[in-house]
């Protein structure tokens, strides 16, 4: 019998060994197989595999060792690394967005022993870093410098796809008549204007069924962080309504009024700088294309019980913030900008972004909320102090990304941290 334990433990030890190998990594960074294993299994394992990738390649990463929360120690990890391409990757394999860091080797602000670069590659590589930022003006910039040394950089046709579908709206057409002039062969041609033509559009996709139901509206002041104007609690009951599983993004905003008056200009990132007043001229414009009154902005109520989805807590996931990582663009993790919207969980209902990336109009004034039971109520009316807004945005702390929590806004507000999504009445 002793010997069979024994055998079983040099077994586990084998295994345990094994799994270390499966992960390890070199000094310029992860191998293929094991990104493509980060991408469908992201455990934390291969989290701490990487920050031993990181440390081997000499970028101090104090702190985060003693993070105990995996989420935490991988926004840290893909907000502060720099990234260079792998040998033989483009930057089509990088992707865009923060995600894309699987695909490229976490170094600190030189390249690992063994990788020589020429000009372009310097170039490729703060170009990576710019995409992956999504500072497509850094992009730009960086792309002239590439074609100024090489014109027919394989990745200049590459870059200009992603700026056309994924840089500001207003500039998509004058990239992909250069695309077009410059690269007549390329298959991006036909792949930049399929996803620009599916993305433009609000239609039937965008939005999720929010099903009849009551609800408890409001907080209570001093239990689960409640302040003075979620009171008094009441018993409310909504009727069914479609509601975007999204923010309103850029592109959506420019195809109706073609403008973009955002401050953090993307394609898939949320229109911000709007005013109610605004807004609602958007949804004027989108119902006369539609031929009738189908859209608008969500009552406070509605949006309330959207958010909630169900749930009875601080947040639609629970109570503790330290899992608002996973739901939400805040303070703590949004790097003092937006984001591209449905980047995070979303709640159990289907919705992305109901806690931070941007405040969320409501077509309510804002007021005092009234007590006793309420079936679809739609606020104060002309007696209100101005329009209420909720969810919290990137600029916001914890707290005010709470299910319940209350702000409002001046119909003729606009900041960067103000956007909105679209409830769609049922036919």
């Amino acid at each position: 019998m002793r010997y069979v334990v024994v055998l079983l433990i040099l077994l586990f030890l084998l295994s345990k060994f094994s799994l270390t190998q499966e992960i390890e990594v070199n000094e310029v960074g992860f191998s293929n197989e094991i990104y493509n294993g980060a991408q469908q299994d992201r455990d934390e394992a291969i989290i701490d595999a990487k920050l031993k990738a990181i440390e081997k390649a000499g970028v101090n990463i104090k702190g985060i060792t003693t993070v105990e929360n995996y989420q935490i120690k991988k926004d840290i990890i893909e907000t502060n690394a720099e990234a260079i391409l792998l040998p033989g990757f483009s930057i089509m394999d990088i992707g865009y967005g923060l995600d894309s860091l699987y695909k490229v080797v976490l170094i600190g602000k030189v390249a690992p022993p063994g990788v020589q670069l020429e000009d372009e590659g310097v170039n490729r590589l703060k170009l990576a870093k710019a995409l992956i930022e999504d500072n497509t003006f850094k992009a730009l910039e960086i792309l002239s410098e590439i074609i100024e040394l090489n014109p027919d950089s394989k990745v200049v046709e590459e870059v200009l796809y992603l700026l056309i579908v994924k840089g500001p709206p207003e500039d998509a057409n004058e990239r992909l008549e250069y695309l077009k002039a410059y690269y007549p062969e390329s298959s991006y041609i036909k792949t930049s204007i399929e996803e620009l033509e599916q993305n433009s559009d609000i239609d039937d996709t965008d939005f999720e069924l929010i099903p009849k139901g009551s609800y408890k509206m409001g907080t209570k002041i001093k239990k689960l962080g409640g302040e003075y104007d979620e009171q008094p609690v009441r018993k409310v009951t909504i009727s069914a309504f479609f509601m975007m599983k999204t923010e309103v993004t850029q592109r959506q905003w420019f195809h109706v009024m073609e403008s973009n008056p955002a401050c953090f200009k993307a394609a898939d990132h949320p229109i911000e700088q709007v005013s109610w007043n605004q807004v609602n001229l958007f949804i004027s414009r989108l119902n006369s294309e539609a031929g009738k009154r189908m859209y608008r902005l969500p009552t406070e109520a509605e949006w309330e019980y959207a958010c909630r989805s169900g749930s009875e807590t601080r947040y639609s996931f629970g109570n503790s913030s330290s899992h608002l990582f996973d739901y939400a663009w805040f303070n703590d993790n949004a790097d003092d900008r937006t984001h591209p919207v449905g980047r995070k969980q979303p709640n159990s209902w289907g919705l992305y972004d109901m806690h931070g990336n941007v405040w969320e109009w409501c077509i309510d004034s804002y007021g005092k909320y009234s007590g006793g039971k309420c079936q679809n109520p739609k606020g104060p009316g002309s007696k209100g102090q101005g329009h209420c807004i909720r969810g919290g945005s990137w600029k916001t702390e914890a707290g005010s990304c709470r299910s319940a929590n209350r702000a409002m806004e001046l119909a003729d507000t606009e900041a960067n941290t103000l956007g909105f999504r679209l409830v769609k009445r049922i036919e």
